[in-house]
């Protein structure tokens, strides 16, 4: 049986967010972001959540699959 890889997330600049396998620390994507993350990122499972606010104030949730990256659901906050 194989283990199933597992996944943690860091800040790497103010609009980049690099994948990282757990077991031993390989960053294997990023992935830029389009404003200031004000809460999160958070993962669960194989995602990861987060919300950013733009210049205007909006603020929008991403929920993205781990480890590529692809956004899986939006939401407004």
């Amino acid at each position: 049986m194989t283990e199933k890889e597992l996944y943690s997330i860091a800040i790497a600049g103010p609009r980049k967010i690099n994948v990282i396998k757990a077991r031993n620390g390989v960053v294997v994507n990023s992935f830029q972001i389009n404003g200031e993350i004000v809460s999160g990122p958070l993962v669960v499972g194989n995602n990861c959540t987060y919300v950013i606010q733009v210049p205007s104030g909006q603020k929008q949730g991403f929920v993205r699959l781990l480890p590529s990256g692809a956004v899986v659901n939006s939401f407004s906050a």
